[in-house]
C-alpha cells in the first residue's frame, strides 16, 4: 500500500529565482507501508510539477477511455440507421393526417405521446394554442432546441414519393411534397 504524504515548510534550498528563506516549499514523499525496514523514497517533487504530473496522467486515462472519431461516427451512422424504420413510419403517419394550421390535433396527439413514450416530459397548450407544446428531456446543460412545422396547407394533397404535382385528394390540405415512402 502507498501511503501520500506532502510536507508544506520552509524550503532548506531555494528554488530558482527565490530567496533563502523566503519562500514555502513542498517536498512529496513517497512511503510505501511494510513491515520493518518499509521503503522510503523522497523524491522532492513541487506541488506545481506533481499537478502538471497528474494532469498528464489524468488526460492519458481520459484519452485511453475515449473511442477514435472515426468509431464515434460509425456508432452514430448504426444508431441513425437503427431509427430507420420508426422514422419512416412517423413521416408517413404525419403526412397523413394533412390537418390545416392551428387545427394539428390528431398530429399533436400522435408526436407528443411519441415523446411521452421515450421519456420525454410534454407540457401542452403552449402560449394559449391547444395544438402547441413543448417537449423536454433531462436538464441542465446543453440545452438543444428545434422548432418545426407540423400542418398541412391547402389545396396541396400530394401522393407520397411522386416527384410531380399528383393530388390523394383534388383541392384537399397536405403537407405539398409528398414523403419518399417506403
Amino acid at each position: 500500500m502507498l501511503a501520500l504524504v506532502v510536507r508544506v515548510g520552509r524550503a532548506s534550498r531555494p528554488a530558482a529565482g527565490l530567496r533563502a528563506g523566503s519562500s514555502v516549499g513542498a517536498r512529496l514523499n513517497l512511503r510505501q507501508k511494510s513491515g520493518a525496514g518499509g521503503l522510503r523514497a523522497d523524491q522532492g517533487v513541487r506541488p506545481t510539477n506533481l499537478c502538471v504530473v497528474l494532469v498528464l496522467l489524468l488526460a492519458a486515462c481520459l484519452s485511453a477511455q475515449t473511442p477514435p472519431l472515426d468509431d464515434l461516427k460509425r456508432e452514430a451512422v448504426q444508431e441513425v440507421d437503427q431509427l430507420r424504420t420508426l422514422t419512416q413510419q412517423m413521416v408517413d403517419q404525419i403526412f397523413s393526417y394533412s390537418e390545416l394550421g392551428f387545427q394539428e390535433y390528431e398530429t399533436s396527439r400522435y408526436l407528443t405521446a411519441l415523446l411521452e413514450k421515450n421519456g420525454f416530459n410534454v407540457q401542452r397548450g403552449v402560449a394559449g394554442m391547444p395544438t402547441a407544446w413543448v417537449a423536454s428531456y433531462g436538464s441542465g446543460k446543453p440545452v438543444i432546441a428545434f422548432m418545426t412545422d407540423i400542418d398541412g396547407i391547402p389545396r396541396a394533397s400530394q401522393k407520397p414519393g411522386v416527384a410531380y404535382h399528383d393530388p390523394i385528394v383534388e383541392g384537399a390540405p397536405g403537407h405539398g411534397e409528398g414523403p419518399p415512402s417506403s
